[in-house]
């Protein structure tokens, strides 16, 4: 195995993420996120797996988008996109700010 492709991201509860990889062999591996947004700073850490294997002092660089696309599956599941009559309403508004119609 010589490379994890994203196959997909998963908020399995409250600030808990999977995200899924396809290895070259064809297996799955699955690792998860723990995101902490109650402080100043979101902190993203992954399972015991994952920091042993990617983040581990002295360790490889490898890349960190993991842990940030967790994050930001954490806050786009906090932040959901309107719809129906909410996405009505918005649409109405703009349209009628863009028409000078305030």
């Amino acid at each position: 195995m010589d490379s994890l492709r994203l196959r997909s991201v998963t908020i399995v509860a409250e600030r808990v993420v999977d995200i899924k990889f396809d290895a070259d062999d064809g297996s799955t591996v699955t690792h998860r996120f723990i995101v902490d947004d109650t402080g100043p700073i979101t902190v993203t850490n992954g399972d015991g797996e994952f920091v042993r294997r990617y983040r581990g002092v002295p360790g490889p660089v490898t890349p960190t988008w993991p842990e940030r696309l967790a994050a930001a599956a954490w806050r786009a599941a906090c932040e959901p996109l309107p719809a129906g009559q909410a996405l009505e309403d918005l649409t109405a508004e703009a349209d009628a700010k863009r028409h000078g119609n305030q």
